[in-house]
Protein backbone atom coordinates (compact mmCIF):
# COMPACT_ATOMS: atom_id res chain seq x y z
CA UNK A 1 0.00 0.00 0.00
CA UNK A 2 2.94 2.43 0.14
CA UNK A 3 3.84 2.81 -3.26
CA UNK A 4 -0.16 3.83 -4.18
CA UNK A 5 -0.11 6.44 -1.17
CA UNK A 6 3.07 7.79 -2.60
CA UNK A 7 1.14 8.13 -6.04
CA UNK A 8 -1.73 9.68 -4.58
CA UNK A 9 0.55 12.17 -2.50
CA UNK A 10 2.22 13.35 -5.64
CA UNK A 11 -1.17 13.86 -7.43
CA UNK A 12 -2.12 16.22 -4.73
CA UNK A 13 1.24 18.26 -4.91
CA UNK A 14 0.52 18.35 -8.75
CA UNK A 15 -2.62 19.27 -8.69
CA UNK A 16 -1.88 21.87 -5.10
CA UNK A 17 0.80 23.66 -6.76
CA UNK A 18 0.03 23.03 -10.78
CA UNK A 19 -1.32 26.97 -10.54
CA UNK A 20 2.28 27.69 -9.58
CA UNK A 21 4.22 26.23 -12.39
CA UNK A 22 1.62 27.41 -15.00
CA UNK A 23 2.22 31.03 -13.59
CA UNK A 24 6.16 30.49 -13.33
CA UNK A 25 5.68 29.11 -16.98
CA UNK A 26 3.88 32.46 -18.29
CA UNK A 27 6.20 34.32 -16.16
CA UNK A 28 9.34 32.77 -17.98
CA UNK A 29 6.93 33.45 -21.73
CA UNK A 30 6.49 37.00 -20.74
CA UNK A 31 10.91 37.47 -20.10
CA UNK A 32 11.82 35.68 -23.15
CA UNK A 33 9.42 37.74 -25.21
CA UNK A 34 10.56 41.55 -24.17
CA UNK A 35 13.99 39.70 -24.76
CA UNK A 36 13.22 38.77 -28.09
CA UNK A 37 11.85 42.37 -28.62
CA UNK A 38 14.21 44.26 -31.31
CA UNK A 39 16.07 46.96 -29.60
CA UNK A 40 15.41 49.66 -32.19
CA UNK A 41 11.69 49.76 -30.71
CA UNK A 42 13.14 50.61 -26.52
CA UNK A 43 13.21 54.04 -26.57
CA UNK A 44 16.34 55.74 -25.73
CA UNK A 45 16.17 58.54 -23.19
CA UNK A 46 17.83 62.02 -23.25
CA UNK A 47 16.89 64.75 -20.41
CA UNK A 48 18.14 68.18 -20.08
CA UNK A 49 16.77 70.08 -16.95
CA UNK A 50 16.43 73.41 -18.72
CA UNK A 51 16.46 75.59 -21.53
CA UNK A 52 16.91 72.53 -24.37
CA UNK A 53 14.87 69.48 -24.92
CA UNK A 54 16.48 66.10 -26.29
CA UNK A 55 13.24 64.98 -28.79
CA UNK A 56 15.17 61.60 -29.52
CA UNK A 57 18.97 59.53 -29.50
CA UNK A 58 20.06 57.25 -32.12
CA UNK A 59 23.75 55.42 -30.84
CA UNK A 60 24.95 53.36 -34.22
CA UNK A 61 23.44 50.92 -37.27
CA UNK A 62 22.36 46.97 -36.60
CA UNK A 63 25.57 45.56 -37.06
CA UNK A 64 27.92 44.02 -34.34
CA UNK A 65 29.21 47.23 -32.92
CA UNK A 66 29.09 50.85 -33.61
CA UNK A 67 30.63 53.98 -32.16
CA UNK A 68 28.10 56.29 -34.21
CA UNK A 69 25.42 58.45 -31.88
CA UNK A 70 23.21 61.49 -33.19
CA UNK A 71 20.90 63.47 -31.48
CA UNK A 72 18.51 65.76 -32.01
CA UNK A 73 17.62 68.99 -29.89
CA UNK A 74 15.29 71.69 -29.22
CA UNK A 75 15.98 75.01 -28.15
CA UNK A 76 13.03 75.44 -25.75
CA UNK A 77 13.94 79.12 -24.56
CA UNK A 78 12.54 82.45 -26.72
CA UNK A 79 16.11 83.21 -27.36
CA UNK A 80 18.13 82.09 -30.16
CA UNK A 81 21.19 80.22 -29.85
CA UNK A 82 24.02 81.07 -32.79
CA UNK A 83 27.22 78.66 -33.50
CA UNK A 84 29.26 77.54 -33.68
CA UNK A 85 26.96 75.11 -31.69
CA UNK A 86 28.18 71.31 -30.85
CA UNK A 87 27.44 68.53 -28.28
CA UNK A 88 29.49 66.03 -26.43
CA UNK A 89 28.88 62.98 -24.73
CA UNK A 90 30.46 60.90 -22.42
CA UNK A 91 29.99 56.71 -22.05
CA UNK A 92 31.63 55.30 -18.99
CA UNK A 93 34.00 52.77 -20.46
CA UNK A 94 34.06 53.93 -24.06
CA UNK A 95 35.11 58.01 -23.67
CA UNK A 96 33.79 60.96 -24.48
CA UNK A 97 32.68 62.40 -28.33
CA UNK A 98 32.58 65.69 -29.63
CA UNK A 99 29.45 66.36 -32.15
CA UNK A 100 28.96 68.64 -34.71
CA UNK A 101 25.31 70.05 -34.95
CA UNK A 102 23.45 71.50 -37.79
CA UNK A 103 22.38 73.83 -38.41
CA UNK A 104 24.87 76.24 -36.27
CA UNK A 105 22.23 79.24 -34.87
CA UNK A 106 19.14 77.82 -33.67
CA UNK A 107 16.05 80.58 -33.06
CA UNK A 108 13.77 80.20 -30.33
CA UNK A 109 12.10 77.11 -30.80
CA UNK A 110 13.66 75.71 -33.63
CA UNK A 111 15.57 72.18 -33.75
CA UNK A 112 18.91 70.84 -34.34
CA UNK A 113 21.13 67.79 -35.36
CA UNK A 114 23.99 66.59 -33.80
CA UNK A 115 26.29 63.86 -34.92
CA UNK A 116 29.46 62.35 -32.94
CA UNK A 117 32.16 59.24 -33.51
CA UNK A 118 33.52 57.45 -30.10
CA UNK A 119 36.74 56.32 -30.45
CA UNK A 120 35.58 52.80 -29.21
CA UNK A 121 33.08 50.65 -30.88
CA UNK A 122 30.14 49.79 -28.62
CA UNK A 123 28.82 46.04 -28.72
CA UNK A 124 24.88 45.95 -30.31
CA UNK A 125 22.40 45.30 -27.86
CA UNK A 126 24.44 47.15 -25.31
CA UNK A 127 22.64 49.80 -22.95
CA UNK A 128 24.90 52.86 -22.21
CA UNK A 129 24.03 55.77 -20.27
CA UNK A 130 26.08 58.34 -19.85
CA UNK A 131 26.00 62.69 -19.67
CA UNK A 132 24.83 64.65 -22.95
CA UNK A 133 25.68 68.06 -22.90
CA UNK A 134 24.77 71.03 -25.60
CA UNK A 135 27.55 74.31 -25.76
CA UNK A 136 26.00 77.66 -28.26
CA UNK A 137 25.85 81.42 -27.57
CA UNK A 138 22.95 83.20 -26.49
CA UNK A 139 21.67 85.70 -29.02
CA UNK A 140 19.34 88.16 -27.22
CA UNK A 141 18.64 90.77 -30.13
CA UNK A 142 15.87 88.84 -32.22
CA UNK A 143 17.98 88.97 -35.08
CA UNK A 144 19.94 85.76 -35.23
CA UNK A 145 21.65 87.14 -38.62
CA UNK A 146 22.77 90.68 -36.63
CA UNK A 147 23.75 88.34 -33.43
CA UNK A 148 27.34 89.42 -33.47
CA UNK A 149 28.63 88.66 -29.66
CA UNK A 150 27.09 86.83 -26.91
CA UNK A 151 27.57 84.73 -24.06
CA UNK A 152 28.56 81.38 -24.49
CA UNK A 153 26.76 78.71 -22.27
CA UNK A 154 26.70 74.98 -22.10
CA UNK A 155 23.61 72.50 -21.20
CA UNK A 156 23.89 69.55 -19.23
CA UNK A 157 21.98 66.98 -18.92
CA UNK A 158 21.60 62.56 -19.11
CA UNK A 159 20.98 59.82 -21.52
CA UNK A 160 20.61 56.16 -21.96
CA UNK A 161 19.73 54.17 -25.31
CA UNK A 162 20.24 50.63 -26.55
CA UNK A 163 23.04 50.13 -28.91
CA UNK A 164 21.49 49.57 -32.32
CA UNK A 165 19.45 52.38 -33.93
CA UNK A 166 17.17 52.05 -37.04
CA UNK A 167 19.67 53.71 -38.83
CA UNK A 168 23.34 55.01 -39.59
CA UNK A 169 22.49 58.44 -38.13
CA UNK A 170 19.11 60.16 -37.82
CA UNK A 171 18.01 60.63 -42.12
CA UNK A 172 16.95 64.25 -42.48
CA UNK A 173 14.81 65.02 -46.22
CA UNK A 174 13.63 68.01 -47.73
CA UNK A 175 11.10 68.12 -50.41
CA UNK A 176 10.72 72.08 -52.37
CA UNK A 177 7.55 73.07 -53.94
CA UNK A 178 6.82 76.26 -55.50
CA UNK A 179 3.21 78.02 -55.64
CA UNK A 180 3.98 79.13 -59.62
CA UNK A 181 7.08 78.12 -61.87
CA UNK A 182 6.83 80.97 -64.01
CA UNK A 183 6.34 84.62 -62.70
CA UNK A 184 7.09 88.08 -63.87
CA UNK A 185 9.57 90.62 -63.11
CA UNK A 186 8.99 91.82 -59.59
CA UNK A 187 6.26 89.48 -58.80
CA UNK A 188 6.68 87.57 -55.48
CA UNK A 189 5.84 83.60 -55.13
CA UNK A 190 5.81 81.26 -52.52
CA UNK A 191 7.94 78.31 -51.45
CA UNK A 192 7.30 75.71 -49.30
CA UNK A 193 9.93 73.46 -47.81
CA UNK A 194 8.84 69.91 -46.03
CA UNK A 195 11.48 68.48 -43.73
CA UNK A 196 11.25 64.94 -42.17
CA UNK A 197 12.82 63.09 -39.37
CA UNK A 198 13.28 59.44 -39.08
CA UNK A 199 10.45 59.74 -42.11
CA UNK A 200 7.97 61.89 -39.71
CA UNK A 201 6.91 65.43 -40.52
CA UNK A 202 9.79 67.69 -38.46
CA UNK A 203 8.29 70.73 -36.89
CA UNK A 204 10.46 73.60 -35.25
CA UNK A 205 12.94 73.15 -37.94
CA UNK A 206 14.80 76.29 -38.71
CA UNK A 207 15.09 76.42 -42.95
CA UNK A 208 17.51 78.32 -44.99
CA UNK A 209 16.55 80.16 -47.98
CA UNK A 210 18.52 81.00 -50.60
CA UNK A 211 19.19 81.64 -54.42
CA UNK A 212 21.78 81.33 -56.88
CA UNK A 213 21.68 84.73 -58.39
CA UNK A 214 21.17 87.11 -55.04
CA UNK A 215 21.96 90.31 -56.85
CA UNK A 216 18.94 90.66 -58.52
CA UNK A 217 16.50 88.66 -55.98
CA UNK A 218 14.73 88.78 -52.84
CA UNK A 219 13.92 86.10 -50.27
CA UNK A 220 11.40 87.01 -47.64
CA UNK A 221 12.17 85.46 -44.95
CA UNK A 222 15.51 84.13 -45.45
CA UNK A 223 14.82 81.68 -42.30
CA UNK A 224 11.90 80.23 -41.30
CA UNK A 225 10.62 77.67 -38.92
CA UNK A 226 8.18 74.59 -40.13
CA UNK A 227 5.14 74.44 -38.66
CA UNK A 228 3.30 71.17 -36.40
CA UNK A 229 3.46 69.24 -40.23
CA UNK A 230 7.02 70.02 -41.03
CA UNK A 231 6.11 72.60 -43.87
CA UNK A 232 8.29 76.04 -43.81
CA UNK A 233 7.66 79.08 -46.31
CA UNK A 234 9.61 82.12 -47.83
CA UNK A 235 8.72 84.26 -50.69
CA UNK A 236 10.99 84.67 -53.95
CA UNK A 237 10.94 87.85 -56.44
CA UNK A 238 13.45 89.05 -59.12
CA UNK A 239 13.79 92.38 -61.19
CA UNK A 240 15.36 90.77 -63.88
CA UNK A 241 14.40 88.18 -66.35
CA UNK A 242 15.87 84.78 -66.27
CA UNK A 243 15.70 81.56 -64.98
CA UNK A 244 16.75 81.11 -61.21
CA UNK A 245 17.17 78.33 -58.82
CA UNK A 246 15.65 78.66 -54.85
CA UNK A 247 17.63 76.38 -52.43
CA UNK A 248 15.95 75.53 -49.06
CA UNK A 249 18.31 73.86 -46.92
CA UNK A 250 18.00 72.30 -43.05
CA UNK A 251 20.58 70.15 -40.99
CA UNK A 252 23.45 69.37 -44.25
CA UNK A 253 20.40 68.40 -46.39
CA UNK A 254 19.02 70.80 -49.29
CA UNK A 255 16.45 70.86 -52.04
CA UNK A 256 15.86 73.08 -55.23
CA UNK A 257 13.47 74.42 -57.22
CA UNK A 258 14.53 76.29 -60.75
CA UNK A 259 12.02 78.98 -61.72
CA UNK A 260 11.72 80.74 -64.79
CA UNK A 261 11.05 85.31 -64.54
CA UNK A 262 9.45 86.74 -67.28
Amino acid sequence: MENPQRAQAAMEFMITYAWALVIIAIAIGIFAYFLSIPQALVPPRCYFPYGITCRGIIIGPNTMSSNSISFIIVNSQQYNLVGPTYGTLDIPGYGSATANCSPANIIGGGVVLCSASLSKAIPTSLQVSGKISLSSSICLLGNIQDCQSSRPITYDGNFSSYVGGVSNGIPVNIVLYEAANTIGTGTPVLFTAHVTILGMPAPSALVSFSTNSPAYTTISPLYSLTDHGGNSTSYFSSSEAGSYNVIASFAGQSASNAISVT
